[in-house]
C-alpha cells in the first residue's frame, strides 16, 4: 500500500510539472517552472523521488516545446536535472537548505549548460546561463517556500490539511 501512495505522489507531481511547463514559460525556450515540483518532491518525499520528478518534468517541458535542442540533448539535460534535484534533496537533509539552494542553483544554472558547450559552443552557454540560473533559483525557492509554508502549524486549506495528516 505504501508503494502505491509513493507512486501516486510522484505521478501527481510529474503532472504538475507538465502543467507548469505549459502555463508558465520563458518565451522561445524550454525554461519554465517545471522543476519546482521535483525540488519539492526531494524535500517531502526523498532525493531519489525528487530526481525522478525532475527528470520526467524536464522531458515533458521539452516535449511541449517541441524538443528545441533535440531529443538526445534534452535527455542529457533530464539526466542532469535528476542529479541536480537529487543533490538538492540530499544536501537539504544532510547539511542545510541554504547550502542546498546555493549548490543546486549553481549546478542547474551554470554547470549543466556548461556541459553543452562542446555541442553548441560558448555563445549558447553565455546566452542561457543568466536566465537559466534565475529560473533555477526561482524553481528551488518556490519549493523551499511551499515546504516552509506547509509546515506552519497555523496554515489552513486543503493542502495544509493533507500535509498534517501525512506527518
Amino acid at each position: 500500500m505504501e508503494k502505491s501512495k509513493r507512486i501516486t505522489k510522484i505521478g501527481m507531481l510529474v503532472s504538475l510539472s507538465v502543467i507548469l511547463s505549459i502555463v508558465i514559460r520563458v518565451p522561445g525556450t524550454s525554461m519554465s517552472l517545471d522543476s519546482f515540483p521535483g525540488y519539492f518532491a526531494a524535500i517531502i518525499l526523498s532525493p531519489f523521488d525528487g530526481g525522478i520528478v525532475g527528470f520526467l518534468g524536464h522531458l515533458a517541458t521539452a516535449f511541449n516545446s517541441g524538443f528545441p535542442l533535440g531529443i538526445l540533448t534534452h535527455t542529457i539535460i533530464a539526466i542532469e536535472m535528476f542529479i541536480a534535484v537529487f543533490l538538492f534533496g540530499y544536501i537539504t537533509k544532510k547539511v542545510n537548505t541554504f547550502i542546498a539552494v546555493l549548490v543546486s542553483t549553481i549546478i542547474n544554472g551554470a554547470l549543466c549548460p556548461l556541459s553543452l558547450v562542446p555541442l553548441y559552443g560558448m555563445g549558447f552557454f553565455l546566452a542561457i546561463v543568466m536566465p537559466l540560473t534565475i529560473v533555477s533559483f526561482l524553481n528551488i525557492m518556490l519549493a523551499v517556500m511551499l515546504d516552509k509554508g506547509l509546515k506552519n502549524p497555523n496554515q489552513k486549506g486543503v493542502i495544509a490539511t493533507l500535509m498534517k495528516k501525512q506527518n
